[in-house]
């Protein structure tokens, strides 16, 4: 029974790296616009705050998204493979 509780824990680990990634899109999606308010409203007041906050928004564009999602689907897999090891152990 104990290998089996194993592999069901790491199945659902690996479940949720592979769904991990949308919320990982989102965060970093709401971050970018926090960026964008915070440089519109210091561009008059503080012009080097706001031309840094305007630089943190446009390392966000670059960040490759398909690449994230691709990461965490196979860091996931990897882990779901690695459920089926204790199945091994398994007294039938």
């Amino acid at each position: 029974m104990g290998p089996l509780i194993i592999s069901l824990v790491f199945w659902l680990i690996g479940i949720i790296v592979i769904v991990s990634h949308s919320i990982l899109i989102t965060l970093l999606k709401h971050k970018q616009k926090e960026f964008d308010e915070r440089a519109e409203q210091k561009m008059f007041n503080d012009n080097s705050a706001s031309i840094a906050n305007s630089m943190g928004e446009q390392v966000l564009d670059l960040i490759p998204w398909g690449y994230i999602r691709l990461v965490t689907v196979i860091i996931g897999m990897i882990i779901i493979a690695l459920g089926f090891v204790p199945l091994g152990f398994l007294d039938v």
